[in-house]
């Protein structure tokens, strides 16, 4: 006797059972495909990051180890974030973190057996570069071709990225600029910190809960601020985090700043983005220097940085309006400088912007309501040699820039230029920086 066959209604659903994994990768892959790091973490919840193994819970495994399952959608994440990487850096592409969060899905057969079915992941990827978004997504279809596992498995392997895109800072987060931006602290901090103090304390006494210091860099005018302003909680924001590390393990206060200020907290944001984080929001001072000719859109960036400050409190901007120099080697390296900011849709010179931008801004009424309280330009002439240093760290980092492919000789120059100015007598020439100085007092309501 046949047995009647079995319908489509009557036939059990075959069991499916799903997995998540997460792959992280921090670092920066700007200096080229032989120098970064390829190692990164790998976690499948709710396991404990370790090598020992064991079935899915569902074949009677233990939860807190890895499964076989896991591991097949940890290993498809791991290697298209290492494809990813590889190509972006020969693209020139810096990435700067990278966090997956990928699924799957097994289907059982029923007779003992079953699959992967489907795979998917979803990188966060965190990018310093002018590249569209479409580009990038191109280089991650790339990356997802050329991965290894993704081709040995039987199963569709889905990469749907997302992009967090920041603007390419022309003069980089790396050790040599961090050891210029304490030239810079030396050369601009007793005019900065005269400024925060005078502005500050310009109705009385102030007494300050929150003071947030923008492209805090690796701390510097953290520190300046809130000494300056004597707050009891200063928070510095930066899209580096190699800056935000450096800020976080370096002294607390500097010996000059006399010991002023409470808490400091250094914290990882793209400050072209508001709302700040919590602990950076309602600020009684928020302060920025030297980094609106880092930023495409001035205008847009005042106006939101307005929105952050806690009514009656102030924003602080302290930009170069022109530099002035009688030294060729000098005025050769600020054309430079000019040249690479242009390229990036930005000015050297952003200080005379802002008065456009905060008029901009008045006209159309479109945030927070603000009066400008202070706005005057003041001179910093430090020494020719002291200009020399700072200008000449610059140049080892903008050898790795596509602007510069086939100049080395005209960089070798200017470096030996600015070395013989740095090595040279302090009184040798003149350079001149005027700032403009801008008080933006937010109004209630």
């Amino acid at each position: 006797m046949v047995a009647p066959a079995e319908t489509a209604s009557a036939r059990p659903t075959p069991p499916t059972h799903g997995y998540t994994v997460t792959c992280e990768w921090s670092g920066s892959t700007g200096a080229g495909y032989d120098q970064y790091s390829r190692s990164h973490l790998g976690n499948a919840p709710p396991a404990a990051a370790a090598v020992r193994l064991s079935s899915d819970s569902a074949f009677r495994g233990d939860p807190s180890l890895l499964n076989p399952e896991q591991l097949v959608v940890l290993a498809a994440a791991s290697c298209q974030l290492l494809s990813f990487l590889a190509i972006a850096a020969r693209a020139r592409v810096d990435v700067r973190d990278y966090q997956d969060a990928g699924t799957a899905v097994m289907t059982e057969d029923g007779r003992g057996g079953g699959a992967i079915t489907e795979i998917t992941l979803r990188p966060r990827i965190t990018v310093v570069t002018d590249a569209t978004e479409e580009r990038l997504g191109r280089l991650a279809q790339l990356a997802h071709e050329q991965c290894f596992i993704a081709a040995s498995l039987n199963c569709p392997v889905t990469v749907s990225p997302t992009f967090e895109i920041l603007t390419p800072y022309a003069f980089r987060d790396t050790e040599t600029a961090a050891h210029r931006l304490a030239l810079v602290a030396d050369v601009f901090g007793p005019g900065s910190r005269a400024f925060v103090r005078d502005r500050v304390g310009a109705h009385g006494p102030a007494d300050v809960r929150l003071a947030v210091d923008l492209g805090c860099g690796p701390g510097h005018t953290t520190r300046l601020l809130a000494a300056a302003t004597g707050a009891a909680h200063t928070v510095g924001l930066d899209a580096s985090t190699a800056f935000v590390a450096a800020a976080t393990g370096a002294e607390t206060v500097n010996a000059e700043d006399d010991g002023r200020g409470g808490e400091l907290t250094f914290l990882r944001h793209d400050v072209r983005r508001v709302p700040f984080p919590a602990q950076a929001r309602a600020a009684d001072v928020v302060y920025a220097r030297l980094l609106l000719p880092h930023l495409v859109d001035v205008t847009d960036a005042i106006g939101g940085w307005i929105t952050q400050v806690a009514p009656h409190g102030l924003l602080l901007l302290d930009e170069v309006e022109s530099i002035d120099t009688d030294q060729p080697a000098l005025a050769a390296y600020l054309d430079h400088a000019r040249r690479l900011l242009t390229a990036r849709g930005t000015t050297l010179h952003a200080g005379r912007l802002v008065s456009t931008a905060l008029h901009d801004l008045a006209a159309h009424r479109d945030g927070a309501s603000f009066e400008v309280e202070y706005d005057a330009t003041e001179l910093v002439r430090p020494s020719v040699p002291a200009a020399a240093a700072m200008f000449g760290l610059n140049l080892v980092v903008w050898r790795t820039d596509p602007l510069y492919r086939g100049r080395q000789p005209e960089l070798d120059q200017l470096a030996a230029d600015l070395a013989a100015l740095a090595a040279g007598p302090e009184r040798a020439g003149q350079i001149t920086w005027t700032m403009r100085r801008v008080a933006v007092r937010r109004l209630a309501g």
